[in-house]
């Protein structure tokens, strides 16, 4: 059975986010549907998409800033509020049969910047509903919601479209926001970032924060470069190996699922486990990824790659809950959201020249070549990290949020900087 914090806060946080979560997966999903149906041909489908993607870089950077200064809770109520106001636009679009491309563009740009502005806000307060203690059950059961509403989310966006039509699954989903913004007003616990300073005083003690832990620093760098070398080669060489080796792009979607298995069976594990090492088990939940990359290297049947493809997933989802568990457990309240989109932002920076590079290297040194590189680099990079004795020294025996390791090391990280 799952262990459910029993938190009162906590519980109404969940059903919120259970209503939004199923919304939000079928966004993307109903996007696409509404520049296919409208006419619009391949250009406008790209840039709808970039549109969506593009503003979440600025806009995850400022979110965290705003999530240090005022109500968390009140952020995430307006997030879902936009959300659902943009869901209203784009069916009204389609009811009215004024869909036109630069409409499409600017609420897709709207809701990316919404969706990058709710994140650090969102996980900020998360840790504020559950005692520390309950930290991690607490984020096995976000993540087994988030890797289910996954499935789910998409799903119903299909099954609604040919029931009401792009307009009324746009509706349903605006109804999905609504409620969970409704049920977010009832959360009892909210935490109030601290406004005394100012907007670059703030800025300038996260970072300051943020490069004076050195467990920080060592596991976002790693993180960064496994998003180059060893995710971006599987995106772009995996799938295209995958296609010539095994039978089509059918299988690409077969590894996808194992993936997707796994990721639920890692929030099931991560859910009752309790490890020492906290961080050497978060870097070997990403590490051991790599094993996925080296099978496609290797030239694996595809049963096994699917049975790595699943431990990879559980691998994925156990590094997450473990790494967010001590992220909100360690990390001052007060600079706890911006912290959470310097680590995003830092791990993933690399990702978009990776998936750019790919085709290029595959071309000159063969997929298989940068598959197999990608695994090697995911292994030596977990071990190199294991054998650091700041990323071993992490305990789960993680003060109460914000209480007094994590006061004392802004405190010290401050005074470093006014050496």
């Amino acid at each position: 059975m799952l262990s459910v914090p029993p938190e009162p806060p906590f519980r109404t946080l969940l059903t919120s986010r259970i209503c939004s979560a199923l919304a939000g997966p079928a966004v993307p999903v109903l996007l696409v549907m509404t520049v296919l149906s409208t006419a619009h041909g391949p250009r406008t489908l790209s840039a709808v998409l970039a549109a969506e993607a593009a503003p979440a870089v600025v806009f995850l950077f400022i979110g965290g800033v705003v999530s240090d200064r005022f109500s968390r809770r009140r952020l995430v109520v307006m997030a879902d509020v936009v959300s659902a106001v943009t869901c209203v636009l784009l069916a009204a679009l389609l009811w009215s049969h004024a869909a036109s491309a630069t409409a499409l563009c600017a609420l897709a740009a709207v809701n990316g910047a919404n969706q990058a502005l709710l994140f650090p806000a969102y996980r900020a307060l998360f840790p504020r509903t559950v005692t520390p203690a309950n930290l991690q059950a607490a984020n096995s059961i976000r993540s087994l919601v988030g890797s289910l509403s996954g499935i789910a989310g998409p799903a119903l966006a299909g099954a609604l479209t040919p029931l009401t039509g792009l307009a009324g699954a746009w509706s349903a989903c605006a109804v999905g926001y609504a409620a969970s913004a409704v049920l977010m007003l009832r959360v009892a616990v909210d935490a109030q970032g601290s406004t005394d300073d100012s907007v670059l005083a703030q800025m300038r003690s996260s970072w300051r924060y943020f490069r004076s832990q050195p467990w920080l620093v060592a596991v976002d760098a790693y993180a960064a470069v496994w998003h180059l070398m060893v995710w971006a080669p599987f995106l772009v060489a995996g799938a295209l190996v995958v296609d010539q080796r095994y039978g089509g792009a059918h299988s690409w979607g077969y590894l996808q699922a194992s993936i997707g298995a796994g990721t639920l069976l890692g929030a099931v594990l991560a859910n009752r486990m309790r490890v020492a090492r906290v961080l050497v088990v978060a870097v070997a939940g990403v590490g051991i990824f790599g094993a996925v990359d080296l099978g496609l290297g290797a030239g694996l049947p595809l049963a096994a790659l699917l049975a790595a493809a699943a431990v990879g997933g559980v691998g994925l989802s156990v590094g997450d809950i473990c790494w967010s568990a001590t992220l909100q457990a360690r990390v001052p309240d007060a600079v706890l959201g911006q912290i959470f989109s310097y680590d995003y932002l830092v791990s993933v920076a690399l990702l978009p020249f990776g998936l750019m590079l790919v085709p290029s290297l595959s071309a000159a040194f063969g997929s298989v070549t940068l598959l197999t590189a990608g695994g090697v680099v995911s292994f030596a990079g977990m071990v190199a990290l294991w054998v650091l004795p700041f990323v071993r020294g992490v305990l789960d025996e993680t003060p109460a949020v914000a209480g007094p390791t994590a006061a004392e090391d802004l405190a010290e990280a401050e005074a470093l900087a006014d050496v």
